[in-house]
């Protein structure tokens, strides 16, 4: 617990470095299992190695994340509500996986839509952390966060996407939004809805994280009453099918929303994705400089409408071990390439591809 608290100070302070140094320290529990969320110590990594060059949108996500974990004897109350709220939506206890009632609450943590949104929204967890936790170092990094906490819930619908950008209709109004393609769009096809949060980053808007596919008849409920928006959930059958709770130890990236199964399946050219074996950051690398080759000199575009390409090519360039090989050995062939697929690619990736190319990222030691 004294380490517990320790890593969460340390993000609290805005140091993921050492944060990442004080899990890394505490090893494994008395049973050889990890202790800490896989994914936390992923975006950890990235913070502490290439913090300097996220837009403003990431060190928002990282609040956001951080908020979600802070345990505080105050927000007891709205956590049972938000986690009853979210199993009812279920069917129940009696109809979540799990090893035990332990394993079965913190899936629903991890992984459920609803919980996270009734927690950091409806329920003021997020404003909550911000004006009492989260310090100012850590704030100064990030966007307007009390517009961020009052972000609502709204219906969107797929129009197209592109390398860079992803642009949605909101049914509401008809209104355009275009955000930079961070992966929140990777299985969609023109056409489908969703339902998310928007919010603005420096001029213009993102998800505050993925937003949640749905049929077209939920996205229009949500679109008539946007406060809603559990109800419509509620009512739909096919939700535990899309937010499923089987997978514990994946979890969307904050920079890049997609779970390594998929990107690095996908970079790898491995069709089987239903598995995900170990790839060497030297494979990953060398997987990533090639399919960037193919998508600027082979593929003609349109981009597969069933699968982000491109995204899932970000979120490998944002990987910091990736990165890391890429820095000390891509080749000037190599290192020309990056140069052009920055101009394909939204940020952080973009920079990141820029500044290898240059050989001018600054790496943490």
């Amino acid at each position: 617990m004294s380490t517990l608290f320790s890593a969460d100070e340390a993000e609290r302070r805005g140091d993921a470095a050492g944060a990442l140094a004080q899990m890394r320290a505490a090893g494994k529990d008395d049973h050889g299992r990890p202790i800490w969320r896989p994914w936390r110590m992923q975006y950890l990594a990235q913070f502490a190695d290439l913090g300097p060059v996220l837009p403003r949108w990431a060190h928002s996500r990282w609040i956001v994340a951080q908020a979600a974990q802070w345990l505080d004897a105050d927000n007891r109350g709205i956590a049972r509500s938000a986690m009853q709220m979210a199993i009812d939506v279920r069917g129940g206890v009696q109809c979540l996986p799990g090893r035990d009632a332990a394993d079965r609450r913190a899936r629903v943590m991890d992984h459920d839509w609803i919980y996270r949104q009734l927690l950091l929204y409806d329920l003021g967890k997020l404003d909550r952390f911000c004006r009492r936790r989260a310090s100012p170092d850590l704030l100064a990094g990030a966007d307007d966060m009390e517009t961020w906490a009052r972000a609502p819930v709204d219906a969107y619908c797929l129009v197209e996407r592109h390398s860079v950008s992803v642009t949605w209709q909101r049914l509401r109004d008809g209104a355009l939004l275009r955000t930079p393609n961070a992966g929140c769009a990777p299985m969609l096809w023109p056409g489908d809805a969703v339902v998310g949060r928007a919010v603005t980053t420096e001029g213009e808007q993102i998800f505050e994280s993925a937003p949640l596919p749905v049929t077209h008849d939920v996205a229009h409920r949500v679109a008539e009453d946007p406060d809603s928006w559990l109800a419509a959930l509620g009512d739909w059958d096919l939700y535990r099918e899309v937010v499923p709770l089987i997978r514990p130890t994946e979890h969307d990236g904050l920079l890049v929303e997609l779970p390594p199964r998929i990107w690095q399946n996908v970079v790898c050219d491995q069709p089987d994705a239903s598995t995900l074996r170990s790839f060497s950051p030297a494979e990953l690398a060398q997987a990533a400089i090639g399919l960037g080759a193919f998508l600027l000199d082979e593929f003609e575009p349109p981009d597969f409408p069933h699968l982000d390409t491109w995204a899932c090519l970000a979120a490998a360039l944002v990987e910091p071990a990736v990165v890391r090989h890429l820095v000390a050995s891509t080749d000037a062939e190599g290192r020309a390439l990056l140069a052009r697929l920055s101009a394909h690619l939204s940020e952080p990736a973009g920079t990141v591809c820029r500044l290898v190319a240059e050989g001018d990222l600054p790496l943490a030691a």
